[in-house]
């Protein structure tokens, strides 16, 4: 699990904080790479590799499955958990309907313990 590279997205500040600190808890020894939004997280994924992309998906500007659209393009083999405080069952619909993929999700608000269980689920 060391030397793993995660990129948070999300463009509430304590948000990104909390989930840095559960992630660096959860695996020692990995890189994390914090972004705002969807613009400047894709500005990361062209510049660096990614083990796995945790975004939320009612961001600005960009959401979570425009971004999670645009990053398989980037970086298809990058694991993706998606972060939202909306309905998964519509989360999951929208995302059939435009084709994507990813592999968890984390509800809002979360707790340690579903965290836990999402980055198991994802085998970093």
């Amino acid at each position: 699990m060391n030397h793993k590279q995660v990129l948070i997205v999300d463009d509430n500040e304590t948000t990104r904080f909390l989930l840095e600190y559960n992630i660096k808890t959860l695996m020692p020894g990995c890189q994390t790479v914090l972004a705002k939004d969807g613009f400047a997280a894709l500005a990361q994924l062209r510049e660096h590799p990614f083990d796995l992309l945790i975004t939320d998906d009612n961001m600005p500007g960009m959401t979570g499955l425009d971004l999670i659209q645009a990053a398989c393009q980037i970086a298809p083999e990058m694991r993706i958990v998606l972060l939202t405080a909306q309905n998964t069952i519509t989360m999951q619909a929208e995302a059939q309907r435009r084709h994507l993929h990813f592999d968890g999700y984390l509800n809002k608000p979360f707790a340690f313990a579903q965290m836990s269980e999402v980055i198991r689920l994802v085998e970093l």
